[in-house]
């Protein structure tokens, strides 16, 4: 994410998280996706790709043998901080209620260039909840095998507000 982020200043970009609950309080997120090349990016703005995220999704499923499943999304914002926007908040519900995603409990991770550094927060919208919900996340980074780009984070939520499917 940090290295998109990089790469596509001053404008906006972003993917899809893949990983696996743990418990109904913790997820572990192993992989997040790169833009496609048909992503929109804009100052303020992020358009997913979605035929190259649908790609991205089953590669990423067959080759974690059926475990890594889609979590949610990430994206960028590069004037403004890690909160949701009113299209991000939209977005959680329509991935929240639509049978295909297959996630309940949407991710949605915002990395923020912002106030002289960098800042990520994760959101979570359960279905049928009223409110979309913010949580701390744990860091556990390390390399999985000999690809640099595989890192895996662990997300505990500090409290009972997601329930899993």
């Amino acid at each position: 994410m940090l290295l998109d982020l990089g790469h596509h200043d001053p404008t906006e970009t972003g993917g899809v998280v893949m990983g696996y609950w743990v418990t109904d309080l913790e997820v572990v997120i192993t992989e997040a996706t790169s833009a496609g090349p048909r992503a929109g990016h804009r100052g303020d703005a992020y358009e997913p790709d979605v035929e190259h995220d649908l790609q991205e999704i089953a590669r990423v499923y067959a080759e974690s043998g059926r475990r890594h499943t889609y979590l949610g999304d990430w994206h960028t914002h590069l004037a403004a901080g890690p909160g949701l926007s009113r299209r991000d908040r939209k977005t959680l519900r329509a991935i929240a209620t639509d049978k295909g995603a297959r996630a309940p409990v949407p991710l949605m991770v915002v990395v923020a260039s912002w106030d002289g550094g960098v800042f990520a927060a994760v959101w979570c919208r359960p279905a049928g909840a009223r409110r979309t919900r913010s949580f701390r996340i744990k860091v556990f980074e390390h390399a999985m095998g000999s690809s640099t780009r595989s890192r895996s984070a662990t997300v505990a939520i500090d409290d009972a507000v997601v329930g899993r499917p």
